[in-house]
C-alpha cells in the first residue's frame, strides 16, 4: 500500500534524525555545543537512502562547520528531515533524476538553511498558510519555535529556507 509506505518513511526519516543527533550527543560527551556538519551531512544523506530507486537523486551540501546547542540542533535536525522527504515524496515524479541543493550558513549569530531541488516545483496556487499537511505544518512550528522564519518559493523547482538567530 504506498500510504502506508509513505507514512512509514516518514516515520522512520523522524526517527533516524534523532537517532543519529543522540549519536553526536553521546559520541562528543558535550551536551551544549554539538558540531552541525556532520550531524546534517549524516542526517541528509540517510533521508534521501529511505527513497531507494524512484529517481537517481544527487545531492549537493554545503554545510558550514560550526556548533549549536541540542535544543536548536534538534529541531533543525526535524526541519531537514520533513523537507528533504518531501522533496523526495512529490519534486521528481515522473524524472528519473533530480538534484538537491542543501545549504546551512552561519554568519554572526544567523543561520540560514536553504533546500533547493530541481523537480516540478509547488502546485499552481499552493499556499504554505492554507496547508494541511502536517510535515509542513511542523516545519513552520519548529521554526518559530527557534525564534525564526520558514519560506517556501517555487524557483526552479522548489526552493525552501528556514533562518533563526544561534
Amino acid at each position: 500500500n504506498p500510504e502506508a509506505i509513505a507514512v512509514l518513511q516518514d516515520a522512520i526519516g523522524r526517527v533516524d534524525s534523532m537517532r543519529i543527533l543522540y549519536d553526536k550527543l553521546l559520541l562528543g560527551g558535550d551536551y551544549k555545543d554539538i558540531p552541525v556538519k556532520n550531524y546534517i551531512e549524516s542526517l541528509a544523506d540517510t533521508v534521501v537512502a529511505l527513497f531507494p530507486g524512484q529517481t537517481t537523486v544527487r545531492l549537493e551540501k554545503r554545510i558550514a562547520d560550526f556548533n549549536l546547542d541540542a535544543k536548536r540542533l534538534f529541531p533543525l535536525g526535524i526541519i531537514l528531515n520533513e523537507l528533504l522527504t518531501n522533496i523526495m515524496k512529490y519534486a521528481f515524479i515522473g524524472k528519473s533524476s533530480g538534484l538537491i541543493r542543501i545549504s546551512l550558513t552561519h554568519s554572526g549569530k544567523h543561520v540560514t538553511l536553504t533546500l533547493q531541488d530541481d523537480g516540478s516545483g509547488l502546485p499552481d496556487g499552493f499556499d504554505i498558510n492554507e496547508s494541511k499537511g502536517f510535515g509542513l505544518m511542523l516545519v513552520k512550528m519548529l521554526s518559530q519555535q527557534l525564534g525564526g522564519s520558514f519560506a517556501i518559493a517555487t524557483h526552479k523547482g522548489t526552493r525552501c529556507q528556514v533562518e533563526f538567530a544561534d
